[in-house]
């Protein structure tokens, strides 16, 4: 970088997606989602609802990245550890067992979670000249939440 001013500025539209965009909340007001997704964490898992909304800033905005929907709780949920969403509370998870952790098999925890690596497949295959970007929660957010 040396510093030389732009025309454009970086825009980071995206916060929680659900408090964001008016249309992602459609799939819940309007009954969008399945019966089969009534809670949080499986939206997260529901492959065609993750390249949905994760496109949606696309088709709303002249953007140059789509952000893959997901939550960083998706990655202790894959360990193993029971993640619940409370309405008007937030993340819940159960206490961490250490030894179910430390034994977890790699495979389990890409079977588990591969309807995300779905999503997000399906989600590359529509971006099309876009760029496609993924986050998820550094080894320390991440423990305090599994803590």
């Amino acid at each position: 970088m040396d510093s030389q001013r732009v025309g454009l500025a970086a825009v980071y539209p995206w916060d929680m997606n659900f408090r964001c965009f008016d249309q992602i909340l459609q799939f819940h007001i309007k009954g969008k989602l399945p019966e089969k997704n009534p809670n949080f964490i499986n939206l997260c898992l529901n492959t065609k609802l993750i390249k949905d909304i994760t496109l949606q800033p696309l088709n709303r905005f002249n953007l140059d990245a789509a952000i893959i929907f997901s939550d960083i709780l998706m990655v202790p949920y894959g360990l193993g550890q029971n993640v619940e969403f409370k309405k008007g509370f937030g993340p819940i998870l159960e206490n961490i067992n250490f030894d179910n952790i430390i034994n977890i098999k790699p495979e389990n925890f890409v079977q588990k979670l591969l309807p995300i690596y779905k999503g997000i497949e399906k989600a590359k295959k529509e971006v099309k000249g876009k760029s496609l970007i993924g986050f998820v929660g550094a080894p320390w957010t991440l423990l305090l939440y599994m803590l």
